[in-house]
């Protein structure tokens, strides 16, 4: 029986009304796909220019002999404290309660060779600046690090309770010149640890300043070695592009594996290409990271604000990437922290030997702030809260713990 031509035209409509939607989703899904190969394409490009303009890199060889025989004392030190290390637990837990006893000395006598080389390569690197090894080639584990500028304040402990000072001093400056030396070396995470390993260190510089009676030449010594290791230290904000290079090049082969679509809304687990999803989460840290570095600019808190901008937007992204491989931690302050202890290092030793206030920057505000409180000169950086507390710190004073602000106070000059 055949069918009127009201009933066909009835059923061609509705085959038109179901062919419109499927025409529609076929139509996004190729929308949808060839925009994602166009910002993978993108992402991909920048990334290249990335790494073209941040490559990775080992430090370069020694220019001159001297900076040869330099690079070789700091790596005869650290192989050799590579082959005692069993005690770094020991003194670890030392340094953090800051005990002495037998314990302290047995520690120091098997790093007393390792301690002697570095002293040795770190007193020539600070009598000739300019001739600073580069760094080394070779990598190292970081807790060798830890377990020799452990040694180092325990021996200038040592040294302070034997009333020896400047030898105390000269042992924690040993300290920083290993740090400088292991922060250029590799190309890991070198950088980064050796600018956390520095607390003990700062804080027993910091108390030889603050407390112990040292003749102007002395000091002299201590503020000409401060000034170069203060120069040698850059922003964070300068690696943040390297950073985020490394990062981006990891991406790009990062295998999109269960576990991390595991929690990942639906849309993003079976309807969205995955190349977009790296895509976007790329574009995403380029863009907040370029515009903290314009905030530079303006202000330490800019920079701190667009931060935190960023780091409330990956707490609400859905992205499965930003939510599980955050960059943030990467880019830390504790290099900036280390520039204002420095810096107040130097202001306080400086007025010590003449009576004046150098006017350096704060890297959390504007001038490195004093006040005169007594017979005391107190000198303060705002600290990572960009706020002025007046001076206020910790009530024992330490550069170890969180204060309000990064506080020294030292003897009027007489």
């Amino acid at each position: 029986m055949t069918s009127s031509p009201h009933g066909r035209r009835a059923l061609k409509f509705l085959a038109l009304l179901l062919l419109i939607p499927l025409l529609g989703l076929g139509g996004a899904f190729f929308w949808i796909r060839r925009t994602a190969d166009r910002k993978w394409e993108a992402a991909r490009l920048r990334i290249r220019e990335l790494s073209a303009a941040f490559p990775e890199t080992l430090p370069p060889l020694p220019s001159t002999e001297t900076s040869k025989e330099l690079q070789i004392h700091f790596v005869a030190a650290i192989r050799e404290a590579v082959r005692r290390n069993s005690r770094a637990e020991e003194a670890r837990k030392l340094v953090r309660l800051r005990q002495g006893g037998e314990t302290a000395d047995a520690v120091l006598d098997d790093a007393q060779d390792f301690l002697d080389r570095l002293h040795e390569g770190a007193r020539r690197c600070a009598a000739t600046p300019a001739e600073f090894p580069p760094g080394w080639r070779g990598e190292w584990d970081d807790p060798t690090l830890g377990f020799i500028m452990d040694c180092c304040v325990l021996r200038a402990r040592r040294l302070r309770e034997k009333d020896a000072q400047v030898d105390a001093a000269e042992t924690l400056f040993d300290s920083l010149q290993l740090a400088r030396f292991w922060a250029a070396s590799g190309k890991g995470s070198n950088r980064a640890y050796a600018l956390h390993s520095l607390d003990a260190s700062l804080d027993g510089l910091r108390d030889i300043l603050a407390q112990e009676s040292l003749s102007r030449e002395q000091i002299q010594g201590m503020e000409r070695e401060l000034e170069p290791l203060e120069a040698a230290l850059r922003s964070p904000t300068a690696y943040f592009e390297s950073t985020l290079t490394r990062w981006a090049e990891d991406l790009e082969a990062l295998d999109l594996e269960d576990w991390l679509l595991r929690d990942a809304p639906y849309r993003w687990r079976w309807l969205l290409p995955k190349h977009l999803m790296k895509a976007e989460a790329f574009e995403f840290y380029d863009r907040h990271i370029q515009r903290t570095l314009e905030n530079e600019a303006e202000s330490y808190l800019e920079m701190v604000q667009g931060l935190n901008r960023m780091g409330r937007q990956l707490a609400s992204s859905k992205n499965p990437i930003l939510s599980h491989n955050s960059i943030i931690p990467v880019l830390e302050w504790v290099g900036l922290e280390r520039m204002a202890q420095l810096r107040l290092l130097r202001v306080a030793a400086h007025y010590r030997i003449a009576g004046e206030i150098l006017k350096l920057k704060d890297p959390f505000g504007t001038e490195l702030l004093h006040r005169l409180i007594g017979k005391r000169m107190k000198f303060w950086s705002l600290d990572t809260d960009g706020r002025d507390d007046g001076g206020a710190a910790e009530s024992d004073g330490r550069w170890t713990r969180t204060a309000k602000d990064i506080v020294i106070d030292v003897p009027l000059n007489e």
